[in-house]
């Protein structure tokens, strides 16, 4: 790809991610982070076809799904019908949250304290774990 199709990638995009469709920060590709580019070619590992410009997150959520289109088909599909909602029967405008839970171990808060159980840190799903399923840490 010359510098001239790029500008011209660029403009037919309006200047935005194909994915997202956030602004590219153009000004900034000289200003990687961490040895990465705000911005990427996409390009098909396989046929070497450039497909179009993205920005470094989409571009990182295609490569994490391996370009494979059903994945991305099924990862949308689970994001609007969670299967959790159909398991515990959660209607249209309801919410299943992670419960609130005392911290046992001072992991999180002080102990004694209430707090909401985030999924993303492994140390409170134990500790959720531990309390509801009687699993013991560490195992």
């Amino acid at each position: 790809m010359t510098p001239e199709q790029f500008r011209a990638l660029v403009e037919f995009q309006a200047g935005r991610c194909a994915v997202c469709l956030r602004v590219l920060p153009i000004d900034k590709v000289s200003e990687s982070r961490r040895g990465r580019s705000p911005i990427h070619v996409d390009h098909d590992h396989v046929s070497g076809e450039i497909r179009g410009i993205l920005c470094y997150a989409c571009n990182q959520g295609l490569g994490l799904y391996e370009d494979v289109p059903d994945r991305l088909r099924r990862a949308a599909a689970y994001l609007e019908s969670p299967p959790a909602r159909l398991a515990f029967g959660v209607g249209d405008g309801e919410q299943l949250t992670f419960p609130q839970l005392r911290v046992v171990s001072g992991v999180g808060g002080p102990v004694g304290e209430m707090r909401s159980v985030c999924p993303c840190d492994p140390r409170q799903v134990l500790q959720m774990a531990t309390i509801v399923g009687g699993a013991t840490p560490g195992r």
